[in-house]
């Protein structure tokens, strides 16, 4: 038996595709997949979460500044082991979360006993359904912290991929209370956006094993695309602020309150990648 397994992200088969070219068999794994890595991504999240960073703490900021420490009721969707979305939100509310009620959802249940840990209503169910019949309809907030990037229609054309996209943003946005927000974290595309296909190989004492490797989906939205997700979503372009920050979140990141600012100022082409948050306000 080997000693030790750990499971790593190997950029070498990393690779652009379209949507549609996705094999719908290998994306409804996605669950499965995620499931057997749970440990060793919820290891990756907390080494994340111990380290305050542009990121996690602008998604304090903005329910900090919005809701002034109020009682809050919170949708996390994808939310995966919820080790990043717990330490903002202990940052709010306490450790024990006690004026903030948080329901969770995530196709993988192994993922979500790692979350039901943290005092998380939990709901093994697939984010771009219907919210959960026996969870609350409404919420303060609802966030996507690295998971709206893995929201795919494989076997579709790219408009319809994009329709399908925006009707799901929209029925999440008309289920936030008035003055509510909706937070997405996902990649930025600087050029042509695309669905990437990555792997995550199991290294055994060691030693990559890419024979059992496990396939894994995601998207990246350039200007254009989050252009056209608010207008066929319906959402207020006055209603969309946005931030940018290098990968690893780091260095200090650049608001924009406007789509239209960044159409003027491109944000910087970082040397990893070029991360962003969404905030769409109600």
């Amino acid at each position: 038996m080997p000693s030790e397994i750990k499971w790593k992200i190997r950029d070498d088969y990393t690779k652009a595709l379209r949507e549609s070219e996705i094999s719908k068999e290998e994306y409804k794994r996605l669950a499965i997949n995620f499931g057997i890595v749970s440990d060793s991504y919820d290891e990756g999240n907390r080494n994340e979460a111990d380290m305050s960073n542009e990121l996690t703490d602008r998604v304090l900021k903005m329910l900090q500044e919005s809701f002034l420490g109020k009682p809050i009721r919170v949708l996390l969707l994808g939310c995966g082991p919820g080790t990043v979305e717990y330490s903002i939100l202990r940052e709010y509310g306490g450790d024990d979360l006690e004026n903030v009620e948080v329901h969770a959802v995530d196709l993988s249940a192994k993922m979500l006993d790692i979350a039901k840990q943290y005092g998380f209503n939990v709901y093994v169910h697939d984010m771009k359904d219907r919210i959960p019949k026996e969870a609350p309809q409404k919420y303060d907030a609802i966030i996507w912290m690295g998971s709206f990037m893995h929201v795919l229609y494989p076997g579709v054309s790219s408009e319809e991929a994009d329709l399908q996209r925006a009707n799901l943003l929209k029925r999440y946005y008309d289920a936030l209370l008035p003055g509510g927000q909706m937070i997405i974290e996902s990649f930025y595309a600087h050029g042509e956006s695309s669905a990437w296909e990555y792997a995550r190989v199991p290294i055994i004492d060691g030693v990559p094993n890419k024979e059992d490797r496990l396939l894994f989906y995601l998207r990246d939205f350039n200007l254009k695309d989050l252009e056209r997700l608010g207008r066929n979503a319906e959402i207020p372009r006055e209603n969309v602020q946005l931030f940018f920050t290098d990968r690893h979140a780091t260095q200090e990141g650049i608001i924009y309150c406007s789509i239209d600012e960044i159409r003027r100022n491109p944000p910087p082409q970082y040397e990893q990648a070029t991360m962003m948050l969404i905030n769409l306000v109600k």
